[in-house]
């Protein structure tokens, strides 16, 4: 799958079908719950998105990609909208904060559709927010 970068470089995704071992129980139910809706297609996990390093900040990452439907899936634990243990500083949740809407940026810039599961949310919530993207 060909991406374009923030640079207006073209880039290939490095696709791995190796699931991810340590992860959140929202990562966990998130994967169960795309195989579930999308039974027939491949699902990846833990995309480096190419081309999404900007201002010498390190390349952003996506929990899940389905490129047949060009869907980005990222499952947001509290982290993302407060400041927990994950953050050492204020500017570290900022910094996050601004990541998640680079990711979006890269989405945009690549016509995937990008869908935000809130980890707080029922499984038909997520069904809700997948199947209305």
């Amino acid at each position: 799958m060909l991406v374009k970068g923030f640079d207006n470089k073209e880039y290939k995704l490095k696709l791995n079908t190796k699931q991810r071992e340590n992860c959140s129980k929202g990562h966990l139910r998130a994967r169960i719950l795309l195989k579930e809706i999308f039974p027939y297609d491949i699902i990846y996990e833990e995309i480096t998105l190419l081309g999404s390093k900007k201002l010498n900040k390190c390349c952003l990452y996506a929990d899940f990609l389905i490129p047949s439907h060009k869907i980005i899936v990222e499952v947001h634990g509290k982290q993302h909208y407060n400041k927990t243990f994950f953050h050492d500083s204020k500017l570290s949740f900022i910094q996050s904060k601004a990541n998640d809407l680079r990711k979006i940026e890269w989405c945009e810039l690549n016509n995937i559709s990008y869908i935000e599961l809130p980890d707080g949310e029922s499984n038909d919530e997520w069904k809700s927010r997948i199947s209305n993207r």
